[in-house]
């Protein structure tokens, strides 16, 4: 006899059979590696949550601070020696010049974790059997005295930089035979001509006019249209260190915080501007202008400001 099933039974969520088989019909297992594609072929499609997706960049973060722990504890080891105990004083700021205790160790002064601002691959002629060597851009946190020994305006840069040899294999994260080669040369006052000593590539700060356009997104064409190759031109040929020339009230309000007494400066300066034009009107008409009334106001924020009104 037939028995009847209600419709809710029969319907599965997404991932039902993630959850409730671990081999498939030919008796293999459902998956090794989170990274591999072909797992998913027969509908086999994983449950993840939210916070659950381990990435690649994350997944170096964790396994060099893993190393820096490890490395801690054996005083002999090869790659510690490299390193050395003391940085040398070219790789200090002048705080940590003034005396012998002073000075910054690598192996006792870093907080981890890690943090991986850059990962280059290095081209070679033979593949390792560890994986392919990579150049990793490394950052990490120092701790309390000498955090605040160095900058007085701000901690939140008091880093370690540094650029680190690592092997990495294809199927990583998924294996756990990540290998590093060199620590480098940790520095404290880091610059982008340390990078370049590396062969690593500073960070683009504009995007290619063929790339993106903001005028080709608004009119729906494609960043390469023709009739866009003077907006083109004139994107190469602005640059950072060239701004665009704007009043000190419009340079102000496009600021994130502007304060009362900085708008009242600004109104100051483009009254200064106007000064030859006032001084052609004042040859024309013989009459004196009207004398505006001077205002003086207390505010909780900028105390006793000035305006004219």
């Amino acid at each position: 006899v037939a028995r009847h099933v209600p419709v809710h039974q029969l319907q599965q969520a997404l991932g039902a059979t993630w959850r409730q088989r671990e081999t498939l019909r030919d008796g293999s297992p459902v998956r090794y590696n989170a990274d591999e594609c072909t797992e998913y072929v027969s509908g086999c499609v994983p449950n993840w949550g939210k916070g659950s997706t381990i990435r690649k960049k994350g997944a170096l973060q964790q396994r060099l601070t893993w190393c820096y722990y490890n490395l801690r504890r054996h005083m002999d080891h090869p790659q510690r020696q490299a390193v050395g105990e003391r940085m040398s004083l070219e790789d200090v700021p002048s705080a940590f010049r003034t005396s012998l205790g002073a000075g910054f160790q690598f192996w006792r002064d870093l907080r981890p974790p890690f943090n991986i601002e850059r990962c280059a691959k290095v081209s070679e002629d033979e593949k390792h059997p560890d994986g392919a060597l990579h150049r990793v851009v490394y950052t990490c946190g120092i701790d309390y005295v000498s955090e605040r020994l160095w900058k007085n305006t701000s901690t939140w840069d008091n880093c370690v930089h540094g650029v680190a040899e690592m092997r990495i294999p294809d199927e990583f994260p998924g294996s756990k035979s990540m290998r590093v080669i060199s620590w480098g040369n940790p520095v404290l006052n880091h610059s982008s001509k340390n990078d370049e000593k590396h062969g690593i590539a500073p960070i683009a700060r504009s995007i290619d006019a063929k790339i993106w356009s903001p005028l080709a997104d608004q009119l729906h064409l494609r960043p390469d249209d023709p009739r866009l190759a003077k907006v083109r031109e004139a994107s190469n040929r602005l640059s950072l260190s060239d701004p665009l020339k704007t009043g000190p009230m419009r340079k102000l309000l496009m600021s994130s915080n502007p304060s009362l007494p900085k708008l009242a400066e600004a109104e100051r300066q483009e009254n200064l501007l106007d000064v030859p034009a006032v001084s052609s009107l004042k040859s024309t008409f013989s009459k004196a202008p009207h004398k505006q009334r001077e205002h003086r106001i207390w505010t909780q924020c900028a105390g006793f400001v000035r305006y004219a009104g």
